[in-house]
């Protein structure tokens, strides 16, 4: 009897085990496509208690306001916008909350200050902190608002405009710094902590330092498509200043790369001396931004067919133009947007979800580039190098229906890293007796 046991148990647990091994292919085959697995429940957002939450801008930063805006609405955070808006911006912001927004625009800076000095501000969110600061610094100490402030830069520049404008406010608990890229949060602690050694002073230590991604979607509807030879068309945005994005290096490795197989581009040389187009779909150049006459940035003539200047674009026009992009090269020409400066051309990236080129350096610097947002090259092979590379190994992003889930799990994990945040920084009034009263 005991050995028909054993063998009527080994019979079942064979079975079991069978049963388990098809269950898992069965699940393995079926999840084949699924690009990420979240860790939460989809838009499952919390809902903040803020009050009135006031957002100031001096019509600099659009997509950090739109991004601001949407991010907010998924708790549950109405925004009145105390802020001009450029480039019909206005027309982004309406497309993407799920609200008709309260706007400010005609004296704007008369009517913030009069709600601050009669305290009728729970969080005032100033989406450009020095000229936020410099201009209602004094009334804020004069009301009980919590002041958010988006820093942009840090080292120096934070030192030098900030410090004196933060110290009062800080020790009173009376702010947040709300920075858009780890290496900013990095260089601005580094600063904080730098004064609190300096100084001794503990107040210091208590300055919160968080981390928002700008992002939204726009347009709301993209067509995701392989692309034969890859990338087709690559973009480079932003103001066109050699300063700020090396032109320079761009057309000189581009010239160079066409001298040595323009067919690799799509192109062939003309008796002239230019480059044209001698297939379908030859490789574009796009610089979309605009034209500063001080510092004009000139294109070869030999590039005239393969480069184009986009400039004077709404904003609707200018997320279009993106989001019809394959690739989006950063061709930053200094260290500043990999050490303490957050860039506008990562914050584009993920709102068009148009990938980014990238390195190791941007990928150190911006954390939150992963999945479909970019598309790495090594350090040493440069922008055009790695576009000869792609040109020649092809299209390396998912078949279209499964890039668009991860584009939609990508912007989700975002946005709750966002929401988490909020919970962290927004208070309403009454219930500051947990933060501290000042």
């Amino acid at each position: 009897m005991p050995r028909l046991h054993y063998r009527a148990a080994l019979i079942a647990l064979t079975a079991t085990l069978s049963l388990i091994l098809i269950t898992i292919s069965y699940t393995r085959e079926a999840l084949r496509d699924v690009a990420i697995l979240p860790k939460w429940p989809k838009r499952n957002f919390p809902t903040i208690r803020a009050g009135r939450t006031i957002l100031f801008e001096t019509a600099v930063h659009d997509e950090v306001i739109g991004a601001l805006g949407h991010s907010l609405s998924q708790v549950d955070v109405r925004l009145t916008y105390a802020s001009r808006f450029r480039f019909h911006f206005d027309r982004v912001l309406r497309d993407i909350l799920p609200y008709e927004p309260e706007v400010f625009s005609e004296n704007h800076f008369d009517q913030v200050r009069e709600w601050i000095k009669n305290d009728e501000i729970d969080n005032l969110i100033l989406t450009s902190c020095h000229e936020g600061l410099l201009e209602f610094q004094e009334d804020i100490l004069t009301s009980t608002a919590n002041v958010v402030c988006i820093v942009h830069h840090g080292g120096g520049n934070f030192a030098n405009n900030l410090k004196h404008l933060l110290t009062v406010l800080v020790e009173r608990g009376q702010i947040r710094i709300v920075v858009l890229a780890h290496h900013v949060k990095q260089t601005v602690k580094d600063e904080v902590q730098f004064w609190a050694d300096d100084e001794d002073n503990r107040f210091w230590d208590r300055l919160k330092i968080e981390i928002f991604v700008p992002g939204f979607i726009y347009p709301k509807h993209k067509e995701f498509n392989k692309v034969a030879p890859f990338p087709h068309k690559a973009v480079i945005q932003g103001n066109l200043e050699q300063a700020r994005r090396d032109y320079s290096k761009i057309f000189r490795s581009l010239n160079a790369s066409l001298h040595a197989d323009a067919s690799l581009w799509g192109y062939a040389m003309n008796s002239d001396g230019v480059f044209e187009a001698n297939t379908a779909e030859p490789f574009e150049l796009h610089l979309v931004g605009q034209r500063i006459k001080e510092t004009p940035v000139v294109i070869p003539d030999t590039l005239q067919h393969i480069i184009t200047v986009d400039e004077n674009l709404s904003y609707p026009e200018y997320y279009n133009l993106i989001a019809e992009a394959d690739l989006l090269i950063p061709a930053f020409s200094n260290r500043g947007t990999l050490w303490d400066t957050a860039s506008s051309t990562i914050a584009a990236a993920i709102i068009t979800r148009t990938p980014v080129l990238v390195s190791e350096r941007h990928l150190r610097a911006y954390t939150y580039i992963k999945g479909p947002a970019g598309i790495e090259r090594t350090v040493s092979e440069g922008d055009i190098g790695a576009l000869e590379r792609l040109r020649r190994t092809g299209d390396p992003r998912s078949r279209p229906e499964k890039l668009r889930r991860e584009w939609d799990d990508y912007e989700d994990k975002i946005q709750h890293e966002n929401a988490k945040m909020w919970t962290r920084v927004l208070m309403e009034k009454k219930d500051r007796a947990l933060w501290g009263k000042w």
